[in-house]
């Protein structure tokens, strides 16, 4: 009787998949979510073998049916009659049907008796996993996935990690859509892993909607940690920088994208990649461009297999793989030397016998190659009086006092006279008069301009001279 009266109160539960004739039921449960599962094909009911039958293909299921999650893969406890549609399905748990999933094709199910049919139990989010929240560590619209559960944060590993996980997670944060799903390569212990095998549809509200591997059962290996990059209707623009080297022109090269800094890996790095970015830091050349001598360091490795002409602008206009994807660990990253400017070539004028009594004309003979006129911003000249005292007929001292910048002259190229001390300003500099009888080192370098608006500085020349003495006119 109870058979009959369970029999009498059955709610079929169909959805329709992506194709108009498929769909799913549960039957023969004791509530409605849940029971043994029956699959409608070309206007047929019949059930699925268990073979191969877990978490995602239930996820997939219950998802049809308009339940958040699945909370058991089972083997009906009830044999159903008739045709067995399907065995052997492989889902990711993120399909929309279960007839996106791969399978052997329907009604070869050799091997297979009723004895096998699966069932499925259905659910419903937790108040706790309706509470989950989500943050990225880097920037707001960037970085590593961390996720609240119970009150504990935890990473997500990489495995199975996509652009449609990435969509839900933006949403949540609230974007509109994501971006990249990235990977970080962290060299840092491993962090305490809420869950991994991430499946996403890209619909779902939360990812606690979406099918996931059991909450804290398993540790993200160092570097597997997921990340995303969301649709930022105005991001900061890429740059990029050389960190940890000796000078300002060598370092491990860093880009600056979505606001968080990264590396590059030396996967396919070549001469016209990093002509590009010495040309976006403001150098004329490169000179050495391979894998990295500078200390690795941690985070992610926002880009690899680069390949640019070396004319473009930008190394975002480089052919390249998505950000993010790079798979390689830091031990791998590029490191750069980019050339300096070369030294302006100048001499004292010696005409009508040289320096005057507090000025001293520069001749330029400086040959500019067509990279440095491109990114060429000025020309500085700078000075400094050095004091000599004689000790006895053999020897004497040289007092170097601190140098100071003169003048400043614009453009890309450096030609004709400048004389120094007639008492103008250049670009905010005074040209202070020189004193009579006395010893002067003058110093020109060029200024390059980076992208960024910063300023490099290239070699100097330098030349000695002394101005005349008044006392001592007409000797």
């Amino acid at each position: 009787m109870e058979r009959l009266l369970l029999s009498l109160l059955i709610i079929l539960l169909i959805v329709k998949g992506h194709k108009s004739d498929v769909a799913v039921r549960l039957l023969d449960g004791k509530t409605p979510n849940e029971g043994r599962l029956e699959v409608r094909y070309n206007g047929t009911w019949g059930t699925i073998c268990n073979d191969s039958w877990d978490m995602h293909e239930a996820y997939v299921v219950c998802h049809m049916l308009h339940y958040s999650k699945a909370v058991a893969a089972t083997t009906a406890s009830i044999k159903g009659t008739g045709q067995i549609w399907l065995k052997g399905i492989r889902c990711l748990g993120s399909e929309e049907s279960i007839d996106q999933c791969r399978h052997v094709g329907w009604g070869n199910t050799a091997g297979c008796d009723h004895s096998r049919d699966v069932g499925v139990v259905c659910g419903n989010l937790t108040q706790e996993e309706k509470a989950m929240k989500v943050r990225l560590i880097g920037d707001q619209s960037a970085g590593q996935l961390e996720i609240q559960f119970n009150g504990t944060w935890g990473v997500v590993c990489r495995f199975g990690w996509d652009i449609q996980d990435v969509h839900v997670i933006c949403r949540m944060l609230g974007y509109k859509a994501g971006k990249h799903s990235i990977t970080l390569i962290e060299g840092e212990k491993r962090r305490k892993t809420l869950f991994n095998d991430v499946g996403c549809s890209g619909k779902e509200k939360s990812i606690a909607e979406c099918y996931h591997g059991q909450y804290w059962e398993y540790t993200c290996p160092v570097g597997d940690m997921a990340g995303v990059v969301c649709h930022d209707d105005d991001p900061p623009p890429v740059q990029v920088r050389l960190a940890g080297g000796r000078s300002a022109n060598s370092g491990r090269l860093e880009v600056r994208y979505h606001g968080q800094w990264g590396t590059v890996c030396s996967a396919g790095w070549e001469m016209k990649d990093a002509e590009v970015v010495c040309r976006m830091l403001g150098y004329p050349g490169v000179q050495k461009y391979k894998t990295s001598d500078f200390a690795p360091v941690k985070g992610i490795v926002w880009l690899s297999t680069i390949l640019c002409k070396g004319t473009e602008v930008s190394i975002v206009n480089c052919k390249r793989l998505a950000w993010g994807n790079a798979g390689c660990g830091h031990f791998i990253d590029v490191g750069v030397t980019c050339k300096i400017a070369s030294a302006p070539r100048f001499v004292v004028s010696s005409e009508s016998d040289g320096p005057s009594y507090t000025t001293a004309m520069l001749v330029f003979n400086t040959t500019t190659t067509e990279k440095e006129k491109n990114i060429t911003k000025s020309f500085q000249i700078s000075i400094t009086k050095l004091e000599v005292s004689s000790l006895n007929c053999y020897r004497s001292s040289m007092k170097v006092n601190q140098p100071y910048v003169t003048a400043e002259i614009l453009g890309s190229n450096l030609v004709g006279n400048f004389t120094i001390g007639d008492g103008s300003y250049y670009q905010g500099y005074y040209n202070t008069p020189l004193e009579s009888g006395s010893t002067y080192r003058v110093f020109v370098r060029a200024v390059t301009m980076a992208q960024n608006g910063g300023n490099n500085y290239g070699d100097a020349a330098n030349v000695t001279f002394t101005t005349r003495v008044k006392n001592c006119e007409g000797m």
